[in-house]
């Protein structure tokens, strides 16, 4: 259907532009729970809100003289947290509308910010290889952790009890919050490990791994799922050419999602791993943050040339989408070609007759 779509919209019919320079690379996206509001920011250090369900870019927020890398709300969504080429981070109130407030403390750029699942507060990873614990509501900052390397991207466990880390250096790291240590549970060395993600109900953890050649040359991307009880990988997916650049659980836990460097977007069903993805590459340039909304009925993704590409995931949906623009349903003998296996024949879309054909 993702195919139907593109075909009888054109490639562009879910893409969304941020005002401004077209060569834009979107590298963060923030994307409501609650409601229908996205955030982006990218490379020419601007932010933006908008609405992904009547696809209208909103006002611009803030703006930095630098990069912006990293963007995440605050579980009650009244804070936007922006991470940078700078070594501060910006909160932004959403009901006030007063200027960012700034907090000092890392010594690096910011890569990576989640928010605690009880709200109390967000931790942040920088190039200075560290982990940084902060209340949004004051702004006050404390170390959590030193490590030997960079964390790349994080992610803080539904109980909030753990985080896990990868480094592009290749370390996967877990991280108790309680006790403020650490233990690296996998290396994969001399590839590196650009994303991470814990499954929102299960022992899991996915990860992409960018697959590098014996000259350091990217090659491809994987990713691996990983049992954090047994600390063993149990499955590996393929199709992407270069590096993963972000990874997500739907929050239902039933869609995995994977942004490449590769200009694609993959998505499996979590339990039916084996079955080839669902691939989106109707986009124009690399994917570099991903993120579901309205539960998990649409995959939101930003990319470069300031576009945002907004998916519906959920099949009824698409079908709405497709069945208007259709004359007739497939024919018997079109559905044994593309459907058959045993399935019997039905209408495709039901506002049209079986007749039509």
């Amino acid at each position: 259907m993702y195919y139907s779509l593109a075909k009888l919209n054109g490639s562009n019919y879910n893409a969304l532009y941020v005002p401004g320079k077209l060569r834009n690379r979107m590298y963060a996206l923030a994307v409501s729970k609650q409601g229908n509001s996205f955030y982006t920011t990218g490379n020419d250090g601007r932010i933006f809100g908008g609405d992904y369900i009547t696809h209208e870019m909103g006002q611009q927020i803030g703006a930095n003289p630098f990069p912006n890398r990293v963007l995440e709300l605050s579980l009650d969504e009244k804070y936007l947290v922006n991470g940078s080429d700078s070594s501060y981070i910006q909160i932004y109130n959403l009901e006030t509308n007063n200027r960012a407030v700034r907090v000092e403390g890392h010594k690096g750029f910011v890569n990576s910010i989640k928010f605690l699942p009880d709200n109390s507060g967000f931790v942040s990873s920088a190039s200075d290889r560290t982990l940084r614990f902060t209340d949004h509501r004051t702004g006050k900052s404390q170390l959590l952790l030193s490590l030997p390397f960079d964390l790349k991207s994080i992610d803080v466990s539904g109980d909030g009890n753990w985080l896990v880390g990868s480094s592009t250096s290749g370390e996967l790291v877990l991280v108790n919050l309680q006790s403020k240590t650490y233990e690296t549970i996998l290396n994969e060395a001399p590839n590196r490990v650009l994303s991470v993600a814990f499954h929102p109900s299960r022992n899991l953890v996915a990860f992409g791994v960018e697959v590098l050649s014996e000259n350091g040359i990217p090659v491809r991307g994987v990713v691996k799922l990983l049992d954090t009880n047994t600390r063993k990988v149990t499955k590996e997916l393929s199709g992407h050419k270069s590096g993963v650049s972000d990874i997500e659980f739907s929050p239902d836990g039933l869609l995995l999602a994977s942004a490449g460097l590769d200009r694609k977007l993959q998505m499996w069903v979590v339990d039916q791993e084996e079955d080839l993805p669902i691939l989106m590459d109707n986009n124009n340039g690399n994917i570099w943050d991903i993120g579901f909304a309205k539960g998990s009925d649409y995959l939101l993704a930003s990319c470069n040339n300031g576009e945002i590409r907004i998916w519906p995931t959920n099949t009824r949906m698409l079908a709405e989408q497709v069945c208007p623009k259709l004359t007739r349903n497939m024919t018997p003998e079109e559905w044994e070609i593309y459907v058959a296996n045993g399935i019997l024949y039905e209408p495709t879309c039901k506002s049209l007759l079986i007749s039509d054909f």
